[in-house]
């Protein structure tokens, strides 16, 4: 028998949007490393990279939402074709919905917390400049 990871285990669990949050994860990624780039290496002062960061995570939040929704559709679908349930199916059926939330969440505090902390780096270059 195969077992798994938490973390397979948790990228499982988001079902269908996993790959969609996947790819936002990593266009976050990029511009964080772009925004890196533009402000720390180069010493640029241009502001068009710091609110991609911004706006990618909220838009990976937002998708973690719709994945949530998604997910208790489908489970309430399910349900209510059974003819016997299990409370405990059930409730890790249920539990399992939150995973595309709680990763959408956690790019986006990444992000914001990332975007914080180059904006400060932006605006320092400004008064320099």
């Amino acid at each position: 028998m195969e077992t798994t990871t938490s973390l397979q285990q948790f990228f499982m669990f988001m079902g269908p949007w996993k790959w969609v949050m996947i790819l936002l994860a990593i266009t976050v990624a990029g511009f964080i490393l772009n925004g890196f780039y533009q402000y720390i290496i180069r010493n640029s002062s241009t502001k068009h990279a710091l609110n991609n960061i911004l706006f990618w995570g909220i838009i990976t939040l937002c998708a973690g939402f719709i994945g949530q929704i998604t997910g208790i559709w489908q489970a309430l679908t399910e349900i209510m074709k059974a003819q016997d349930i299990s409370p405990p199916i059930v409730l890790i059926g249920f539990m399992s919905t939150f995973t595309t939330t709680l990763f959408g969440l956690i790019v986006f505090v990444i992000s914001a917390l990332f975007w914080w902390g180059l904006k400060f780096r932006w605006q320092k270059l400004n008064r320099t400049a």
